[in-house]
């Protein structure tokens, strides 16, 4: 049930990239083409839209049983839960939460992404 990409825990994932350029899009409407808004308006909806894709968020099924490697105490795996927003992956849902609320603070999205 896990991502068709293996190993996304690590930096390489796909949540990093995505959201690597929607920094780097932000600092680049910000700073260098505030006058601009359609394109960036439609980028950072469709960041947001790849962000909430299963391939992004799939590794969290495995990842979220926990590992002996990162709880040492860990006797059993914990039942693992396959959305990631629901509890303890505090940056998924600090990027998305944070990536929405700029966005919607610097121009409308909803007619795009939602």
């Amino acid at each position: 049930m896990g991502s068709v990409f293996p190993e996304q825990e690590w930096h390489d994932g796909l949540r990093y990239q995505l959201a690597t350029m929607s920094y780097a899009a932000g600092l680049a409407h910000y700073h260098r083409l505030p006058a601009i808004r359609e394109p960036f308006k439609t980028l950072f909806a469709r960041l947001i839209k790849k962000m909430m894709h299963r391939d992004v968020w799939g590794y969290w099924y495995l990842t979220s049983q926990g590992s002996v490697a990162c709880n040492p105490d860990l006797k059993e795996l914990r039942k693992p839960w396959a959305d990631p927003v629901v509890r303890e992956n505090i940056m998924v849902r600090g990027w998305l939460g944070g990536r929405v609320g700029a966005d919607e603070g610097s121009s409308s999205i909803r007619d795009i992404c939602c």
